[in-house]
């Protein structure tokens, strides 16, 4: 839909000289002709159109509704909107490409309206995603002028290949994107000055990186930005699983299998003795069955013991491996009490010795001991993590303008129960989650009762509400964000071979300002706290009208409606005749 202030004419492309109307304006100008009363050259003069053009144009049959409706100036609009619609889902969003973008115009009959070969297609693809850019930089304009308070955000970074090397930076809390492209290396430099071009003109400050520990990643973290680096707990667990839990498992099926030939052998003796007692004894020597199912029963034992054995050994490295992540948090989700740095050194110690005693009690090679030192490593970096965290929440609650006692009441009861209602959402289990929220649950029913939070009015507790969410949200354990958007790159990048620039910038539009949570709140809204226009309805005003189809493809568009019409008819006598005689 063009805007009021656009021109009625544009220019015919690599003709510059001429000038065609443009489809809506035509639509409407040829609409105000056929109401308008009076002479022909009167009702041009109305319509404000050219009466030559006006009086040759041919108005659709009476009995074509449909011809009629897409000739109108509402058809024209919904011929755009729909168009745009298909475009942005089918090819800028989807990995379907033109070609199912082309049959959905046909089986739908719109292409007997509008244009839709591959070629126009494509064109009208990039200028939609060029349109898109630009809604981007007219809203980040809006948004970033409409801050009144520095961004203080974690954020995590990660890489990709696929197959070049792909830079992702999310701030993991809203969920935008800062940085998507692609690159020729991933070293400290190249990812400091992506991150500087996506925040140019922006007053931001990031406390805490959330990564994988990759040395340009730290060296980024820590020189540049003056961060916490903050170690990602799903690949300490990873490295841990690598040196115990795989392993581990394959010993249990060795011993699985030991164990069924064992019983095998325990079955075939077993039955050749009941064989032999069945039967009268041959002549000559024979076989002590009873001493063979005595061996094989020792040796069934021995089997199954090994197998509990192994079994044991693989649930008690799982469980070090998940205990992991069930201490790595900055308060106790049975109790709700704040878990300390110290506490928490101890605790992955002792995980840490569990582990080693497992590695070495199992006889484990060398490449197990290596990996469970690399995630033991981690460890220290894990217990900083927590220890900035509290310091940091602790500092931000003594800014607050309340009461000593509500700040001791924020740090103890509220900012832990609001933490543990978003760890129970990430519960695999639903009687763990139920378990986290009742917790949660006591918490803030000892918060509502104390003094400090009943004195307050509606807007200090707005406030404080609001600064104990931004505490609960600092602690950053994993940046499954990034994980979770490379894989879903990585599905558009098999499904299409290749992710232009322009594509994945694209991308990275629709996933900041064009898809909603459940709240209806987009990425870029829930970072900047401001509300920006609707993508869509913007680039209905910017993205041109489709013109119609040409000449010879609206011809076989009607011919292929006219077959289509004649096949689904009964066949005549003559017909029938026909085809009995064949």
């Amino acid at each position: 839909m063009q805007e009021e202030d656009e021109a009625a004419f544009v220019p015919v492309q690599g003709c510059p000289d001429r000038q065609r109307w443009d489809r809506l304006e035509a639509a409407q100008v040829q609409r105000a002709y056929e109401t308008a009363v009076g002479t022909e050259r009167a009702r041009a003069d109305t319509a404000g159109g050219p009466h030559s053009t006006l009086r040759k144009k041919k108005p659709a049959a009476p009995d074509d509704e449909e011809a009629r409706f897409f000739a109108s100036p509402t058809g024209v609009r919904l011929l755009q909107r729909v168009t745009l619609a298909a475009t942005v889902v089918f090819d800028v969003t989807g990995t379907d490409g033109l070609g199912k973008l082309v049959r959905f115009m046909e089986l739908s009959r719109l292409g007997n309206h509008v244009a839709h070969s591959r070629g126009w297609l494509h064109k009208f693809s990039l200028a939609t995603m060029e349109q898109m850019t630009a809604f981007e930089s007219h809203v980040l304009a809006r948004l970033k002028a409409g801050l009144k308070t520095k961004l203080v955000i974690t954020l995590c970074l990660d890489e990709t290949f696929h197959p070049r090397i792909l830079l992702v930076a999310m701030e993991p809390v809203s969920g935008f994107i800062f940085v998507e492209k692609y690159a020729d290396k991933r070293d400290a430099e190249t990812w400091i000055a992506a991150l500087k071009e996506s925040m140019e003109g922006l007053e931001v400050e990031v406390v805490q990186v959330t990564s994988d520990q990759a040395k340009a990643l730290l060296y980024v973290a820590n020189e540049e930005l003056q961060a916490q680096p903050s170690p990602d707990v799903m690949h300490v667990q990873h490295d841990m699983a690598k040196g115990m839990t795989l392993p581990l498992l394959s010993q249990e099926r060795k011993a699985q299998k030991a164990f069924e030939v064992a019983v095998a052998a325990t079955t075939a003796f077993q039955e050749a003795l009941q064989a032999a007692q069945r039967e009268p004894r041959s002549p000559g020597r024979s076989p002590d069955h009873e001493r063979q199912v005595a061996e094989a029963l020792e040796r069934q034992a021995h089997a199954q013991a090994t197998l509990e054995q192994a079994t044991a050994n693989r649930k008690d490295a799982r469980q070090t491996v998940r205990d992991i992540s069930k201490e790595y948090h900055p308060y106790d989700l049975e109790t709700g009490e704040i878990r300390t740095d110290r506490a928490l050194e101890s605790k992955l110690a002792e995980l840490l010795g569990k582990a080693r005693d497992i590695v070495k009690r199992t006889e484990l090679p060398q490449r197990c001991v290596d990996s469970v030192e690399k995630a033991g490593r981690v460890f220290a970096a894990m217990v900083n993590t927590l220890g900035f965290c509290h310091r940091v929440m602790a500092e931000h609650v003594a800014t607050l303008s309340v009461s000593a006692a509500l700040q001791t009441a924020m740090l103890v009861f509220l900012i832990p129960a609001l933490y543990l209602r978003r760890a129970a959402k990430k519960a695999p289990l639903a009687k763990t989650r139920d378990a986290i929220n009742k917790v949660a649950q006591d918490l803030l029913d000892k918060l509502y009762s104390t003094p400090a939070w009943l004195e307050l009015d509606d807007a200090t507790r707005s406030i404080v509400m609001k600064n104990a969410i931004w505490c609960a949200d600092l602690f950053q354990r994993s940046s499954s964000c990034v994980e979770g958007r490379n894989g879903q790159l990585s599905l558009y990048h098999h499904a299409l071979h290749r992710l232009s620039d322009a594509k994945l910038h694209a991308l990275t539009i629709i996933h900041n300002y064009f898809i909603r949570r459940p709240d209806g709140t987009t990425a870029a809204e829930r970072l900047y706290g401001n509300k920006h226009e609707e993508m869509f309805e913007w680039l209905l005003c910017r993205v041109p009208v489709p013109p119609r189809p040409a000449p010879h493809n609206a011809r076989g568009a009607a011919n292929s409606r006219r077959k289509l019409e004649r096949s689904s008819a009964p066949p005549s006598t003559v017909q029938t005749a026909v085809l009995l005689a064949a």
